[in-house]
């Protein structure tokens, strides 16, 4: 019958589609299977090539944890030699860490700040309405200026306002995601291996845990939290581009991740993996060889040699993936919107920023690079730069030479202590035998002399081996000398004294200080340039694309504050308070400074909290109020006094202005000539005996000046060199 053929068509229709269907979802599972193996190929790659850096690394963290490699330990057991070793590398490089973070993340001030940019050029909500109309008195060309003059000053106003609010934003999401706490982890391993890797902002969306009123009683209730999180990243764990030399050049990234299957199950809830490739993934078990540098490293630090077991090994590939791959990746996640969405783009683009999660040949997880703008999500910090890698050098990698120097002298130390310790005896076995006969030294040991010994043989002979203690010792001094040098790190950062005659001044010291700075600005614009910088411009780009506050939006730039406020810290204290001075002395020069401000820069550079120790405005009216004095107190203080009280004032303020002018042009003759320690303690001598010399010409000058005050004021009147000065002076 007609119908029933017709029905038999469309069953026949209906199974080729479905088998079509079936076939074309095959196809993109095998290519899937296909990325996932590839990008994992390159991942091994990439691991391969890394090889010679971290056979540096692994040097490296054995000179911190005072280890020697296999064979020189194996050459050192076999020649029964000292086997010491000077542990110098650890505190250099700890000492390194604690510096920066003390400088890069003050307790009371930020290393960064968001400001808008010189033109800002944002969509500010202005009143379009012109506020100054034409009239009798203004005409229209003028009204006009006037109007676009004062919507710029709207714009801009609006524009600042917006950075202000923006910085806020910022700050609340760096507190929450405890960027201090990862950064210290950076600059920890910036510094031991010679480059830290911070990664973010990523979305937190981790299940957090708080607590909250429920009913009468608190009770811990869970959210999730998917504010900006940032992370710091296992530089053993993190593969960039090879060719690579700094981070935005590099094309790809590749970091490895090793989980347990616990680990595994909370990171697939919180990332969005595809499940069925996670259930698969844990029915087969880990079958990926784990890396070696785990057990290396425990070995070095003297605990077992084992390797971690267990984990799968997941890489997270961030880079550029090719348009037939994507469409195949979007299918196969069943992101119809996201094809949908993109599919103009997958006609033009060749390739595209992505995120892919793969282990052992399966795709965990797929996505598009989540910030417009394209940036790798990575930064890299350096402690000591290679212009040819993104990977630097750390502490322990500049000092190599002049650590093994101080370990062979004092090792050759020791051992010649050893030796010259006691004499070396030679016994003629021919003239005596011991009564006991065991041959071993010892007091009061009894020896029989043969009676077929030559005659006059000398039974013992006493053989001394010099000591070269203090010429070894030189070695020592200056191996810990050139240390310093190669990591810069002289004494007084180490919290020693540089000399009794230059520590006495507080020029003298503030000069070795800046001298010692000079190499940790050029360490804080490392940090500021290549992480703070790069970092928190894209969690501002973070905010500009995904947050719902309209107040926080507008053009804008990050401000690295690292090393032009932070370290200068030292000098700025001594600068406010020859401003201070010096508007003391100057009536009208004072008239122009902000004394309550300048106070408060003067404490803040102190790393003092100025909201603690000064008044606010309130307070310090109620405090002037109750410590007026009376009518009668201010008739206690004579005139005489008052004018002498100025002048000595005046000549201490210019004596201290004057000395601190003449110490900081020392501090720039020595540092423009390379001055030795001694050339500087002879020049601050010479200046020291000016001082003192003025001193006591100005005390004579402010003696007289009294004197002469107060014969004024008595209405006589003093010969000085055989001219009458009367009161009319």
């Amino acid at each position: 019958m007609p119908g029933t053929k017709q029905n038999q068509i469309a069953s026949i229709d209906e199974i080729e589609a479905e088998d079509a269907a079936f076939n074309e979802k095959q196809r993109i599972a095998e290519v899937v299977k296909g990325i996932a193996s590839r990008l994992e190929a390159q991942a091994t790659e990439i691991v391969g090539k890394k090889r010679d850096v971290e056979d540096i690394w692994y040097e490296n963290t054995r000179q911190y944890f005072g280890r020697y490699d296999e064979t020189t330990e194996a050459n050192l057991k076999t020649s029964k030699t000292s086997r010491l070793f000077v542990h110098m590398t650890r505190p250099k490089t700890d000492l390194w860490v604690a510096r920066l973070f003390d400088l890069l993340f003050p307790t009371d001030e930020k290393n960064w700040g968001i400001m808008p940019t010189p033109v800002p050029e944002i969509q500010a909500a202005i009143d379009t309405e012109p506020k100054v109309n034409a009239g009798d008195d203004v005409s229209e060309d003028q009204a006009m200026d006037m109007n676009k003059a004062a919507a710029g000053r709207d714009h801009v106003d609006t524009a600042a306002k917006a950075a202000t609010a923006m910085q806020r934003e910022m700050e609340d999401q760096l507190v929450q995601s405890k960027y201090a706490a990862e950064c210290r982890d950076v600059i920890e391993n910036m510094c031991r291996l010679g480059t830290g890797i911070l990664k973010g902002p990523i979305d937190g969306g981790a299940a957090n845990k708080r607590w909250a009123l429920v009913g009468s009683i608190y009770q811990l209730k869970s959210y999730q939290d998917s504010s900006p999180h940032y992370v710091s990243v296992d530089p053993w764990n993190f593969f960039p581009d090879p060719n690579a030399t700094r981070m935005d050049d590099a094309e790809f990234t590749y970091e490895r991740h090793l989980w347990t299957k616990k680990k595994l199950k909370g990171q697939a809830a919180r990332l969005g993996f595809d499940m069925a490739a996670v259930n698969e993934l844990l029915k087969e078990g880990p079958n990926t060889p784990i890396p070696d540098f785990i057990s290396n490293i425990r070995a070095i630090t003297h605990q077992n040699k084992s390797s971690i077991e267990n984990r799968f090994v997941i890489w997270e590939y961030r880079g550029p993936i090719e348009t037939n791959e994507l469409r195949d990746l979007l299918l196969h996640s069943g992101d119809e919107a996201g094809l949908e969405a993109m599919k103009d783009d997958l006609d033009e683009l060749f390739e595209i920023e992505v995120v892919v999660y793969v282990c052992q040949g399966k795709v965990l997880k797929f996505g598009i690079h989540p910030l417009d703008r394209g940036d790798t999500l990575y930064s890299a910090v350096s402690f000591a730069k290679d212009n040819t890698s993104i990977w630097g050098y750390g502490v322990p990698a500049l000092m190599s030479d002049s650590q093994k120097a101080l370990n062979a002298a004092w090792r050759m130390m020791m051992d010649n202590g050893g030796l010259s310790a006691g004499p070396q005896v030679l016994i003629n076995k021919k003239v005596v035998e011991p009564v006991d006969g065991d041959w071993t030294l010892r007091a009061r040991k009894v020896w029989r002399i043969k009676d077929d010994s030559p005659n006059g043989a000398e039974p013992f002979a006493i053989f001394n081996v010099d000591s070269n203690q203090a010429e070894l010792g030189n070695i020592i001094n200056l191996s810990r000398e050139f240390i310093d040098d190669e990591v810069s790190l002289p004494a007084p950062t180490q919290g020693e004294t540089a000399g009794a005659q230059v520590g006495n001044t507080v020029g003298g010291l503030a000069m070795i200080m800046n001298s010692s700075n000079i190499i940790f600005r050029r360490v804080v614009r490392n940090f500021d340039d290549d992480l703070t910088v790069p970092s928190l411009h894209r969690l501002y780009d973070w905010n500009m694309q995904f947050s719902d506050k309209d107040e926080i939006k507008g053009d804008m730039q990050v401000e690295a504050r690292g090393s032009s406020v932070l370290l200068t810290r030292e000098l700025q204290a001594q600068n406010i308070m020859a401003l201070l001075q010096t508007s003391a002395a100057d009536p009208e020069f004072a008239a122009w400074v902000k004394k309550d401000e300048a106070l408060k820069s003067f404490i803040e550079s102190l790393m003092l909290s100025s909201k603690k120790l000064l008044r606010t405005e309130e307070e310090m009216k109620q405090f002037l109020a109750e410590n007026q004095p009376t009518e009668a107190e201010g008739q206690q203080v004579s005139p005489e006094e008052i004018k002498f009280a100025i002048v000595q004032f005046e000549a201490e303020s210019r004596e201290r202005v004057e000395a601190m002018r003449q110490e900081t042009e020392l501090i720039k003759l020595a540092e423009a000539h390379e001055m030795k320690l001694e050339e500087l303690q002879a020049k601050l001598q010479i200046q020291r005996d000016k001082q003192d010399s003025d001193e006591r010409k100005m005390s004579a000058e402010a003696g007289f000046k009294m004197r002469m005050a107060q014969r004024e004021a008595a209405g006589t009147a003093v010969e000085v060199g055989g001219t009458s000065f009367g009161a009319a002076i």
